[in-house]
This record gives structure tokens, C-alpha cells and sequence, in this order.
């Protein structure tokens, strides 16, 4: 939230959803579950749906959740964003097919993987020292 916050004060067209706000803009910053809880009332649902079809790009965090229901249906409705890009820090299973079908079904194939060692080789991450304590 404070990151959403510092960023609204140096682009006021920023948007947020999520938290019990909803301010839309040219950018904004959502949480699946909000959008989906409008899209499921039918009270704000068409008017959601078509507000959807307007964003060109669409980032999803957490990429390895998308085959959840609120994920799915916020991406169906997310149409007309040509740019669809994911980020995830915990790889998808070894043999979790359906997982990895359903990631490149709604954002298209890996372009990218950094392992946690090529992390570290390439000086994005610190190698971390871990010490169990018997108590």
C-alpha cells in the first residue's frame, strides 16, 4: 500500500483497487480478488466488463495462481491487453502440466527464468546463510 501511495503522489494517474478502494486510471494498480468480487455482482458487472476491455497490458504477480477461479475469469475479461506479462518467485512443479498450459494460455509462453544461483552469479541476489537452532 505504501508503495502504491508514494507512486499515486508522483502520477496521479495511477489507480488503485484493492483494500476497500477502488480508483481507477490510466494505470492501476488491482488486486484480482477486488476485480473479480465487482464482475461477480450484478450490479457492477457489465460495467467492470467493459472497463476491462479498455487496458492494453496486463501484469500478473504471483503467475503460478493464475488456474484460481478469480484469476481466470478477471484474465477472460481482460481481452483487448495485448502486452500480457507474469512474475513469479516460486517455479511452477516439475510435471505440473495443466499449471504451465494454463500460465501460457493466458500470458504466453516463458521468455524469461532466473534461477536463484543465476541470481546470485549475476549479482541480483545475496547468498543466504541459513542456521537452524535447536531450542
Amino acid at each position: 500500500e505504501i508503495y502504491t501511495l508514494s507512486l499515486h503522489d508522483a502520477l496521479p494517474i495511477l489507480g488503485v483497487i484493492g483494500d476497500g478502494k477502488w480508483r481507477r486510471g490510466a494505470f492501476t494498480v488491482a488486486t484480482f480478488q477486488s476485480v473479480y468480487q465487482r464482475l461477480n455482482n450484478l450490479e457492477t458487472s457489465q460495467e467492470i466488463a467493459e472497463w476491462l476491455k479498455e487496458y492494453d497490458a496486463v501484469l500478473v504477480d504471483e503467475v503460478h495462481h493464475v488456474q484460481a477461479k478469480t484469476f481466470e475469469t478477471t484474465l477472460r475479461f481482460l481481452g483487448g491487453a495485448y502486452y500480457r506479462f507474469g512474475f513469479s518467485g516460486t517455479p511452477l512443479k516439475s510435471g505440473d502440466l495443466e499449471t504451465k498450459l494454463r500460465v501460457q494460455a493466458w500470458l504466453g509462453p516463458v521468455i524469461s527464468r532466473l534461477t536463484s544461483q543465476g541470481g546470485i552469479e549475476a549479482g541480483r541476489l545475496v547468498p543466504a546463510d541459513v542456521i537452524m537452532i535447536a531450542l
